[in-house]
């Protein structure tokens, strides 16, 4: 059975390596879930710059979004 896409990207968020991290953000922001969400606002505080940016532009994509919703 593949592993769930929240539970693999959770786990790579743990990852040493911060490529890693930050591309488990992007698939954990495209899975659009509180869930998901939650652990992409954890990301902004990693020591990496690459993952809190990768955290960022996810929420500035989300902010748009919701943003063309409500116009």
């Amino acid at each position: 059975m593949p592993d769930d896409p929240f539970d693999r990207s959770a786990r790579e968020l743990r990852s040493r390596f911060a490529s890693t991290r930050a591309r488990a953000v992007r698939r954990l922001a495209g899975l659009d879930e509180p869930r998901a969400w939650d652990l992409v606002l954890r990301a902004l505080a990693d020591p990496e710059g690459a993952v809190g940016e990768a955290a960022q532009v996810a929420l500035r994509g989300a902010t748009n979004q919701i943003g063309r919703a409500h116009v």
